[in-house]
């Protein structure tokens, strides 16, 4: 319907049934989706007036046919020159009614769903179980847009409906005929969408999830300065891109909206079919539900806000080293797996009181990938293994606890991180340390060292049988519980060496942090575990509550 006038209209009221939804004057249509064939649905509008007007109300009764109103349809002598894109359009008729030919109509419409124009048809043929229509529209029309859908209107029994042009048999006639024009036919899930190649624009090679971040790899060997958000047709996001695995694309303080990805202000063109789902963690009882898939033939990103995740989805793993039959360090019957067990199920307890979703790669003594399954090189890629567990449970964050011991003369705390991420995780964890009078090692040992108690070790990467593609960084984390948690964009190759269900790493990692709390062989730090251990636990969990945004309670 037409806009109404703010002044002289209060509201506009649509009922469906017994279900009524009120309606800012400026809404000019309403959509109610139902998936119910061959069902009666009573539809009234009301269109209030302010102070003493009459209302105009209006009722239609709408059945809902068996199938739902799918047309059967192909595409064929599809061309592109140099004044007009043209096509044949085919529908498959039905049992179910009749098509009412002269109410046939085509939006061609932007990547924004904006309408550029509406043709009605002129050249229409008929038989028995076919319609065949022809639809021309001038390329000035559309040459400026990155991509273009084409839908068709029209009304069958009465009701009007709309439906973007499809291909069933996903065939085109005659692809030479369109092959050098400045664009590219895809079909996108049977769609006919014309991508503009006469524009500057990147291809899609790949994409990561890492923690709470995207990371998309397209064709240019260049630096990738900026990312854009689109949302109708309006950036709503630009950023710089930076590329260390806990920034590229931050994802969890995205609004809610289906948004078209840009790099420097250039869309990422793709003929694949992407369709993939992440989850940022919890906060304030919210997480959001991130797709990036395929859209008119480019990358995009949908968010949505959800109050509930998979049940095998889990915001941080929290992993006490060892356990089963390898006990760690043990010094004065202190014992490392015993002990990290202890510190992890109380920070696991207090991130739970944050309102995050928490797992623990063990709960007990055995080794986390089943009692008497203990190999140290195997036993973490192993079902439910400790590695193993940041995929199966698609974790953003993992930390690894870890008693030190060396020859009794070192003690202190030490932090590492990933060199693929930031060091804000690690130095707000070595902060906390050092706010409660824990001092770090550093005075003595220096190596790696990033800043006071935080450490980045690394060792240099070399490319072979399960990096095929070379090394995208010449280094590689030392440490394998922070590489190989970290997916493709950490370079981890584990996986699929030892873990047959595994035939290619995921491309979704956690961000972890491995915390060695003391040195357990020097007699004044084993004391201060013992007495200290708990308050070591808390600063772990204000450190980490402060780097996730999470308001920290006491």
């Amino acid at each position: 319907w037409e806009e109404q006038d703010v002044d002289l209209v209060k509201n506009i009221v649509v009922k469906v049934n017994n279900e009524s939804y009120t309606l800012e004057p400026t809404e000019t249509s309403f959509v109610f989706e139902t998936t119910d064939p061959n069902t009666k649905f009573n539809v009234g509008v009301t269109v209030n007036k302010k102070g003493f007007g009459f209302a105009n109300k209006s009722k239609k009764t709408i059945t809902t046919s068996s199938d739902n109103a799918t047309l059967y349809q192909e595409v064929s002598d599809l061309v592109i020159n140099n004044t007009e894109v043209s096509f044949t359009h085919h529908i498959q008729k039905d049992s179910e009614g009749t098509l009412d030919l002269s109410s046939l109509s085509y939006d061609v419409m932007t990547q924004y769903n904006e309408i550029l124009s509406t043709i009605v048809p002129t050249d229409v043929e008929e038989t028995n179980d076919l319609v065949s229509i022809k639809v021309t529209v001038p390329l000035q029309l559309i040459q400026d847009q990155y991509a273009i859908l084409f839908g068709i209107n029209y009304e069958k029994n009465g009701v009007s409906y709309k439906n973007a042009v499809k291909d069933f048999d996903i065939t085109t006639s005659d692809s030479s005929s369109y092959a050098a024009s400045p664009f590219e036919v895809v079909f996108q899930n049977q769609m006919l969408v014309l991508l503009n190649l006469n524009t500057e624009y990147y291809l899609y090679e790949s994409h990561n999830f890492y923690a709470e971040s995207l990371h998309v790899t397209v064709d240019t060997e260049e630096e990738i300065e900026t990312y854009q958000l689109i949302l109708n047709d309006e950036v709503k996001y630009d950023l710089p891109y930076l590329t260390e695995g806990n920034n590229g694309i931050i994802l969890k303080d995205l609004a809610e909206g289906h948004y078209l990805i840009q790099y420097d202000g250039k869309p990422i063109y793709t003929t694949d079919t992407i369709y993939d789902v992440w989850y940022t963690i919890y906060r304030e009882g919210v997480a959001k539900q991130i797709t990036i898939e395929t859209y008119m033939g480019m990358l995009s990103v949908e968010v949505k806000d959800v109050t509930q995740t998979p049940d095998d989805v889990y915001d941080i793993l929290i992993d006490p080293g060892h356990g089963g039959l390898d006990g760690g360090t043990e010094k004065d019957g202190v014992t490392e797996a015993e002990e990290v067990l202890k510190v992890a199920t109380y920070i696991a307890s207090r991130l739970e009181e944050h309102g995050l979703k928490v797992k623990l790669t063990r709960d007990d003594e055995f080794d986390p990938s089943g009692e008497g399954n203990f190999d140290y090189t195997l036993s973490p890629y192993k079902e439910e293994g400790r590695v193993e567990q940041v995929y199966r449970y698609s974790a953003n964050y993992m930390i690894s606890n870890h008693l030190n011991a060396f020859d009794g003369s070192l003690s202190g705390f030490e932090v590492y991180s990933s060199i693929m991420s930031t060091n804000d995780w690690a130095s707000s964890i070595a902060n906390e340390f050092e706010a409660i009078g824990h001092e770090a090692r550093d005075s003595i040992k220096n190596e790696y060292r990033v800043s006071t108690g935080s450490y980045k070790s690394y060792t240099q990467c070399v490319a072979g049988e399960y990096l095929p593609n070379g090394c995208s960084s010449p280094y590689i984390d030392y440490l394998y519980i922070i590489r190989e948690t970290g997916g493709q964009f950490s370079q981890s190759t584990s996986l699929v060496k030892y873990n047959e269900n595994y035939e290619q790493i995921p491309n979704h990692g956690a961000e972890t942090v491995l915390v060695e709390y003391v040195y357990l062989d020097n007699a004044t730090d084993n004391a201060a575990w013992i007495q200290n251990w708990q308050a070591y636990g808390e600063a772990i969990v204000k450190a980490t509550v402060a780097y996730l945004d999470i308001p920290y309670q006491k």
